[in-house]
């Protein structure tokens, strides 16, 4: 089997501009990497996103990440303080960002965090409505139109939170982030990290 086409960073790049208002918001594009599995870090005075390219022979993925002003181009995890920690969050982080920006319980986040993976358990608006859109697409779709509706999830995002969203990224609120981690560390316990999570695995909490 041959593998499949590959989408450029210029093609990404274009479809960001249509589908993320990234202008209206302020973000520039500040590093662009062309390699095996490419990707593109905007920048705003709020945060950093990036958008990754993951490849295999067969298929093509995009995932979108965001960071705070420090977070390094090319790696998840760096020293922050003396101690590692994460510096980049993914699809997989925003049931716990959502929580927190919804002013949610830690109790609450921590439901809400496992039942994003209950196929018939309630989801944020926001999740159900991006859900709703890809079971609504019964044919397989171009890396082009799978990357369009990344980026419009990605959009309403942006329209349902708006300033509030990139704020708690902003390294000029370290209350703002002190307040996420402590949320982040009461949402789990320590044997959480035992039966939930892969050996190894940073504590929720552990984000700079």
């Amino acid at each position: 089997m041959s593998e499949v086409p590959r989408m450029s960073l210029e093609t990404l790049t274009d479809l960001i501009e249509q589908f993320l208002p990234v202008q209206e918001w302020g973000f520039t594009e500040n590093v662009r990497v062309e390699a095996k599995e490419p990707f593109v870090i905007y920048n705003s005075e709020w945060c950093r996103i990036r958008f990754f390219l993951e490849r295999d022979r067969y298929e093509e993925y995009l995932h979108i990440s965001y960071g705070r002003l420090h977070a390094q181009n090319s790696s998840r995890i760096m020293k922050w303080n003396g101690k590692d920690c994460r510096c980049w969050f993914d699809y997989r982080d925003l049931p716990l960002i959502f929580s927190f920006l919804d002013d949610l319980s830690p109790h609450e986040a921590y439901r809400a965090f496992f039942s994003f993976y209950e196929k018939d358990s309630p989801k944020h608006p926001l999740f159900q409505k991006d859900l709703d859109s890809r079971n609504s697409n019964t044919v397989s779709l171009s890396i082009e139109s799978r990357t369009g509706e990344s980026l419009k999830f990605h959009s309403s995002i942006w329209s349902y939170y708006k300033i509030r969203f990139f704020e708690l990224f902003d390294l000029r609120r370290p209350d703002l982030w002190e307040k996420y981690a402590n949320f982040l560390r009461d949402a789990f316990e320590p044997d959480d990290y035992e039966r939930y999570f892969p050996p190894g695995k940073l504590p929720e909490y552990q984000v700079c």
